[in-house]
């Protein structure tokens, strides 16, 4: 649905101009009419749903890990079941590590971050910032615009793709797991 929404049309790749088409300091969205918003709005959100739900779907994994190869990791997610199989499986850490330790990886643990816990990254910040002890300037907010959203999101199920592929590879190495 994010990528349906994405490709309805968010002109937001120049997100403000300034000064703006009227004189104003700063104008957000100058290329927005009135149903770009809308599609906007509905962009953003199923971008947050998307970010939530392949997170769980990481920490699936790392639960289904867990039983297959019996790490017996209390609360286990996918980074703290990693950990353990570095002992038990050190290629298949190695391969899940990598993956984990990728930009795209890291652009997405971030972007969940801020959804979760900071501005969301779809939205324009409030640019305030303090720059010194006695010093606050006032400018342009943080913004990101949809195609780069969309771009990482992606590459971040592309990275759950290839995990799936390293697991199922040294599943099949291995004296394979059988479920009953």
């Amino acid at each position: 649905m994010m990528v349906f929404y994405f490709c309805k049309g968010i002109p937001d790749d120049e997100w403000y101009i300034s000064p703006g088409k009227k004189g104003q300091s700063v104008e957000y969205f100058p290329h927005f009419e009135k149903q770009h918003h809308l599609t906007k709005a509905w962009f953003d959100y199923y971008a947050d749903v998307f970010y939530y739900k392949l997170f769980s779907a990481w920490d699936t994994l790392g639960h289904l890990l867990n039983i297959m190869y019996g790490l017996e990791v209390d609360k286990p997610s996918f980074n703290r079941v990693l950990k353990k199989l570095k002992a038990i499986r050190p290629d298949l850490y190695t391969e899940l590590k990598n993956l984990e330790d990728s930009p795209e990886f890291e652009q997405a643990r971030k972007t969940r971050h801020d959804i979760t816990h900071n501005l969301l990254p779809g939205h324009v910040g409030p640019g305030v910032q303090r720059v010194s002890k006695n010093d606050i300037t006032f400018g342009v907010g943080s913004y990101t615009p949809s195609a780069k959203i969309k771009e990482n999101a992606i590459k971040f199920l592309n990275l759950f793709g290839a995990a799936l592929d390293a697991i199922k590879k040294q599943n099949a190495k291995d004296d394979p797991v059988r479920v009953a």
